[in-house]
């Protein structure tokens, strides 16, 4: 079942380890464990970015040079709190 647009969707996991290492596997290795197949560019996903800040940007950056937004960063209180705003569709775009 796909949700209606706008709605909210939550997960979430319990993971053996500290919050703060957590937190850090999360944001600042973001491009560590990010599935290299799930990118919206036309070229190959050189890296995926998280921008460790409130108001900052999570995109993608290809192996072109080309990015392409996903969302942004709306909370930023590590190790403790983050929200993202996932901005892409339903068809990827």
């Amino acid at each position: 079942m796909i949700p209606a647009q706008g709605a909210v969707v939550r997960h979430s996991i319990v993971v053996e380890t500290s919050q703060d290492k957590a937190f850090a596997a999360f944001t600042s290795g973001h491009d560590t464990w990010w599935p290299r197949e799930f990118h919206i560019g036309g070229a190959e996903l050189e890296e995926a970015v998280l921008e460790r800040r409130a108001g900052g940007r999570w995109y993608e950056r290809d192996v072109d040079g080309s990015e392409c937004e996903w969302g942004k960063v709306l909370v930023w209180e590590p190790p403790a709190r983050l929200v993202l705003a996932w901005q892409i569709t339903g068809e990827w775009a």
